[in-house]
């Protein structure tokens, strides 16, 4: 196996890891202890070399799942614009992401939780302006 497959699979496993975590616990109660398994060859130190910090690994995970989500309903939304009504197109949108979430319930926990936290973020920078 190549280095560059070897990299690829430690950062694949360091994400499996990570989005069960992130889906189990929430971000706040999440550890970074909690993601290393070293019968998988995950160390500290190699989640380290990947992500700065606890922050950037979640983020990651958020990203994963809006480019999964994203993906998804690309490819399993039709609408034809000029036949189609705001309500139908938002209705199929709304039914497709309800079925990607089905069919990955640990992103449906890590997308709320990014949800969440930004409404949580960005109302403490509202009251904060005000």
């Amino acid at each position: 196996m190549r280095q560059e497959e070897r990299k690829i699979q430690a950062r694949r496993k360091i994400m499996d890891n990570a989005l069960l975590e992130f889906a189990t616990r929430g971000y706040s109660a999440s550890s970074v202890n909690n993601i290393y398994d070293s019968e998988q060859g995950i160390s500290k130190g190699l989640i380290y070399h990947y992500f700065k910090s606890k922050d950037e690994l979640f983020l990651a995970c958020v990203e994963e799942c809006f480019e999964q989500l994203k993906e998804y309903i690309q490819n399993h939304i039709f609408i034809e614009t000029e036949s189609s009504s705001l309500k139908e197109c938002l209705s199929q949108y709304y039914k497709t992401r309800m079925i990607f979430f089905h069919e990955n319930p640990l992103y449906q926990k890590i997308f709320c939780e990014a949800v969440i936290m930004d409404i949580f973020l960005f109302g403490v920078v509202k009251k904060e302006t005000i």
